[in-house]
């Protein structure tokens, strides 16, 4: 704590999160973010989110901002329009960088921006790729030993045992005496579970049985809110469904590739159930109907006037 502060490091703002992913929610579920860049007042706060994502340093902040907005993009304007603003996004990370080079960025946006090609100092690279392989290193050593997890199939339930806890004691004495430093925290982190993976840490909990059923329970979820943004499209319900539902079309592939906990897992699994039966039942509107595949010549003679009534002749005739 005594230690000369590096104000050229990058350092990372939490409460910004919440504040920036919310707000983008909020604005995908009222109008196309694509038509909110080219909109007076609703740019400023499109703005603002990115920004405040890129500022806190997180890169799965700022990762979320994006896709909340894609996905906003794509239930409000459809293929034409991702593709439409996946190239002005494009355009935006090269402005970005070619910024960077005259006046360098904060170090704190710098590292949110990492995962992305760019002219970022390759300092805050390496830091942003170190907390990647460092949390690699950790998975892989939970998975692949029988020393953290026990029971891979079933998982080895919540907390810990009397021996992990005191392990755990052990280690913050040490590092409290201020030996050692990274081989203590990982050791600690491996012991208390809190991997930083939603996968890993539920394959902890409740095993790789318990990661099937979560995920299963995900994937049906994400498709429920999916034919509810449909059903409720053209309807004053439209910004309500993308409000709820969005978050749970990329669910699943946020907890697995971006980041994820088994609690907020769990959380996300029974809140989206909830949610989203509300909306299929409270809704005053008719019920989602899996649109059937029909041959494309009777679409057609549906369709055709003439079609229906030579039809109708023929059937006379036959009758």
């Amino acid at each position: 704590m005594r230690e000369a502060l590096d104000e050229g490091a990058a350092r990372r703002v939490s409460f910004i999160r919440i504040i920036s992913s919310n707000l983008a929610l909020w604005i995908a579920s009222r109008i196309s973010p694509l038509k909110a860049c080219f909109h007076p007042l609703w740019a400023p706060a499109v703005l603002f989110t990115i920004a405040g994502a890129a500022y806190s340093g997180y890169r799965s902040q700022l990762a979320t901002v994006a896709i909340t907005y894609l996905v906003g993009v794509f239930y409000w304007g459809g293929i034409r329009q991702v593709f439409v603003s996946g190239v002005l996004a494009v355009a935006g990370i090269v402005m970005l960088a070619f910024v960077n080079l005259i006046h360098p960025l904060p170090p704190n946006v710098q590292r949110a921006l990492t995962f992305l090609p760019g002219t970022w100092e390759q300092r805050y690279m390496d830091d942003a790729k170190g907390s990647t392989d460092w949390r690699t290193e950790i998975w892989m050593e939970a998975l692949t030993s029988d020393r953290y997890i026990r029971n891979k199939f079933l998982g080895d339930g919540l907390g810990m045992t009397q021996e992990q806890l005191q392990q755990t004691l052990a280690l913050k004495e040490k590092l409290g005496s201020g030996s050692g430093g990274f081989d203590y925290h990982r050791e600690s982190i491996l012991i208390s579970g809190d991997y930083h993976s939603g996968p890993v840490q539920t394959i902890r909990t409740c095993g790789y049985l318990g990661l099937v059923v979560l995920l299963i329970g995900m994937f049906r979820v994400m498709v429920h809110a999916h034919r509810q943004i449909n059903r409720c499209r053209n309807t004053e319900w439209f910004p309500v469904a993308i409000f709820i539902g969005s978050v749970y079309v990329w669910l699943p592939f946020g907890w697995i590739f971006i980041f994820g906990s088994f609690s907020g897992g769990a959380d996300a699994l029974l809140m989206g159930t909830a949610l989203v039966r509300m909306l299929e039942k409270h809704l005053p509107l008719p019920h989602y109907e899996v649109a059937s595949r029909r041959p494309y010549i009777l679409q057609r003679q549906e369709r055709s006037p003439a079609g229906s009534g030579a039809t109708s002749r023929r059937s006379g005739n036959a009758v």
